[in-house]
């Protein structure tokens, strides 16, 4: 009795320092034993429930963190869009009153176009007019070039005569000589015959008379005949003159008809289009009014937006400050737990706790565009109560996959429950990750997969669409035409980097007027690589309108370069978007930047791992996206960073 009254007696001594983590105690059916473990099996469920509480509040902790910073953005976006609302409320007032103005200047138009119709049918019937009289012009022309030709005609009929006359007359100068001879000669001979010639001789001196006058007769008709002909002549070369004349005036008439017949086949155009001008007017001014009401409802309905988006905007900022009340009620609720569990540590129990799952996460270079991914991988595993242990090589190449190699050593040494990983090339990282998945962990790739690693998904950007649309961009930005650039790397391979060249260079070859040339860069650049590759770049190709990197390290070093030379009139465009390139793309040195959602793959594998391990199926992969950053749109995304 003494034994057992001792033995009750140390076990009220552990209940009484509240210490109930003991499971040796033999169960001796005592009192002192049911009550010790019915205050063990209180206490242990207690703070059984009790690390549930602190694992929920601290998971609690980091999604209200998610909440706030998501409200945050919400607010920020909200804001933007509101004051955007504003400013197109008072773009649509400017239309409005720009409206106005067209319309009334729609309606001088129409008058305007009532009164060129009026013009054009005036000068149409004028032409038709004009042309009619030009063709009379030409019939009368060849009317009168036919009458010269005809009057020509009978001048030479006449000379003709003339000539016959003439021969004429010459006959008769000949018979009025041997008229005359012969008037002499009896005339001489009636002198011989004395008394019985006298009568000859008054026959023979009439005889010479007649010859006489005749002859006097013949020369005055000669002479009439050769004024007549000389008449005739001066009238010919006047009449081949004239016909000369007429002829060229025939020539300009006929100019003057094929010119107006242009002028007429003009004016028929004119008209024509001028009907066609005129209906159109005449469908503007029908539906001028339904472009009215159209601009009114516009109008309205953008009244409306603005006041909706200050209204969200409103309420945005309640929910910001609603985030920010709920924040500082789960930082009050993790002090009170805290200090409960401070409290309720004097109370001893043995508990079996679950293991948090420790997972890996490895980056393919230490650069800020990871930034993000790093941050968002931080609150997810804090609200999946998961341990993460974060790593990037510091460089690329031999340097770079030997960080990785002993790295991933590490990672397999220590048992880890999950990988994810962005890979880093080379032959003993491929070895390491194989390994690795061997042991039956699960992987996660991040942009790209290594050939013969079993994964659960692969999460990241569409890589060769990601180039294509940088193509597009790049197309855009030259006009369709001119010489661009394209850095390849030459020492090191990343899937990833390959698929981006590979569609651009896809995409660019669809478009004839742009020549693409291809130059050789390292995968990390220095300084003196820069301005080298810079230097034979434009020696080779002055004409060169466009460069194209397909990672954010070249596409800064190359914004710095043009920063520090900025006669070069060169655009630039880059894959990714960090706070460092918002300098260069408000600076102009950068065009466009095509960025990916790295703070996704912060997010999204550690998500994909915790149904992996709650035994359910995941997307083998999710692309997720991108989007070009210019200066139009830069202070919108900005605000992010």
């Amino acid at each position: 009795m003494k034994d057992k009254q001792k033995g009750s007696a140390s076990v009220y001594n552990l209940i009484e320092k509240y210490d109930f983590a003991d499971n040796q105690l033999k169960n001796d059916g005592t009192q002192a034993l049911r009550i010790y473990n019915s205050y063990r099996e209180y206490f242990e469920d207690s703070r059984s429930r009790f690390n549930n509480i602190m694992s929920i509040s601290g998971q609690m902790d980091g999604v209200i963190d998610a909440v706030v910073e998501a409200s945050n953005n919400v607010k920020e976006a909200t804001l933007t869009i509101a004051d955007g609302a504003q400013d197109q409320a008072k773009d649509v007032n400017d239309c409005m009153d720009i409206i106005d103005r067209i319309v009334g200047k729609m309606d001088d138009l129409g008058e305007i176009s009532n009164g060129m119709d009026e013009l054009a049918q005036t000068m149409n019937e004028e032409n038709t007019e004009g042309q009619k009289i030009i063709d009379e012009l030409k019939a009368s022309q060849e009317r009168n070039i036919e009458a010269i030709n005809s009057i020509v005609g009978e001048i030479d009929k006449l000379t003709k005569r003339m000539d016959e006359i003439n021969e004429v007359i010459k006959l008769l100068y000949g018979i009025t000589s041997q008229t005359n001879l012969l008037a002499l000669n009896a005339s001489i001979e009636a002198a011989r015959a004395g008394e019985a010639g006298k009568g000859f001789a008054v026959v023979a001196e009439e005889v010479r008379k007649l010859s006489d006058e005749s002859r006097t007769t013949s020369e005055t008709i000669s002479e009439a005949i050769g004024s007549v002909s000389k008449d005739l002549d001066l009238l010919k070369e006047t009449l081949d003159q004239s016909q000369e004349i007429f002829e060229g005036q025939s020539d300009t008439v006929n100019k003057v008809t094929d010119t107006m017949t242009g002028i007429h086949d003009s004016i028929n155009t004119f008209v024509n289009k001028q009907t066609e001008f005129r209906d159109d007017v005449s469908v503007m001014m029908n539906e001028k009014d339904s472009l009215l009401d159209s601009i009114n409802n516009i109008h309205q309905i953008t009244e409306n937006s603005s006041a909706t988006t200050q209204e969200v905007a409103s309420l945005t900022m309640m929910q910001d400050n609603s985030a920010a009340l709920l924040k500082q009620m789960a930082r009050d609720l993790q002090k009170k737990v805290v200090d409960m569990d401070r409290k309720n540590s004097s109370i001893k129990v043995t508990l079996d706790e679950d293991k948090r799952k420790k997972i890996a996460m490895m980056w393919d270079i230490d650069v800020p565009f990871w930034n993000p991914a790093t941050e968002e991988a931080k609150k997810t595993a804090k609200i999946l109560n998961f341990d993460v242990d974060i790593f990037a090589p510091k460089n690329r190449g031999e340097a770079g996959a030997k960080e990785a190699t002993d790295f991933l050593s590490k990672v397999k040494a220590d048992e880890y429950d999950g990988l994810v990983i962005s890979p880093v090339s080379g032959r003993n990282v491929d070895e390491q990750v194989r390994r690795i998945a061997s042991e039956k962990i699960p992987v996660v790739f991040l942009q790209s997969t290594i050939q013969g690693v079993p994964y659960e998904s692969v999460i990241g950007t569409d890589n060769k669409e990601a180039g294509r649309n940088a193509a597009r961009t790049s197309i855009k930005l030259m006009g369709g035409e001119g010489e661009a650039a394209i850095g390849m790397w030459s020492d090191s391979k990343m899937d990833a980097i390959e698929q981006r060249a590979d569609g651009f260079i896809e995409e660019m070859g669809r478009t004839s007027g742009v020549t693409l040339h291809k130059f050789a860069v390292k995968s990390s650049p220095a300084n003196e690589d820069v301005s080298r590759v810079m230097k034979d770049l434009l020696a080779a190709h002055p004409n060169l309108k466009l460069i194209f990197t397909s990672n954010i390290d070249w596409g800064a070093e190359i914004a710095e370069y043009l920063r520090l030379h900025g006669e070069l009139d060169v655009k630039l465009v880059t894959i990714d978007f960090t706070k460092e390139i918002i300098g260069y793309v408000r600076g102009g040195q950068i065009s466009a930047a095509i960025a990916q959602r790295p703070v996704m793959w912060g997010s999204t594998p550690l998500e994909m791992l915790n149904k992996v391990y709650d035994g359910e199926r995941v997307e083998k992969t999710r692309d997720t996206g991108t989007y070009e950053v210019n200066a139009g749109n830069l202070d919108i995304f900005a605000k992010r960073m």
